[in-house]
């Protein structure tokens, strides 16, 4: 079963090694002092949609923070912003992530740049079986039979 938790992990990973001049790529809290440049991936919601009666399609919205080294008026120039920005989109522009044995699909929503930062917004889709641990119900004529015997 795939976690949202992995699919971040591998993100982590992934821009680890693309942002090689970035100080960290945090997952939980950040500090209140974090050194920049780096990054921040949060998951931003989860969501799941019945395909078949056993498959279900799964989308995980995630946001990606890119914080570039500020200047003395606590502003990122455009350019590194851009810059680190379009690293992070080379990243995604494979279009999917490795988890363990799985691709998840990886397609970009939005990227924008703020005063001191910007973000990529990005969806992860993924499929999984409905009930890979789920109960297993009796057919009805068992539960019928299980009613019969019950009257007697």
């Amino acid at each position: 079963m795939i976690k949202t938790n992995d699919i971040i992990g591998a993100l982590k990973d992934v821009l680890k090694v693309a942002c090689t001049d970035c100080k960290e790529v945090y997952t939980e809290e950040m500090p209140q002092d974090f050194g920049r440049p780096s990054l921040y991936i949060s998951l931003q919601s989860v969501s799941r949609t019945a395909i078949t009666c056993k498959t279900m399609q799964n989308k995980a919205k995630i946001k990606i923070n890119c914080f570039a080294v500020k200047d003395d008026y606590g502003y990122c120039t455009e350019a590194d912003l851009n810059t680190l920005m379009g690293k992070v989109m080379q990243v995604l522009a494979a279009g999917y992530i490795r988890t363990d044995d799985r691709a998840i699909t990886l397609s970009m929503q939005t990227g924008e740049t703020q005063a001191d930062y910007a973000c990529i917004t990005v969806n992860a889709l993924y499929t999984t079986a409905r009930n890979e641990n789920g109960k297993e119900y009796d057919l009805m004529r068992v539960v019928k039979t299980k009613l019969e015997d019950r009257e007697k």
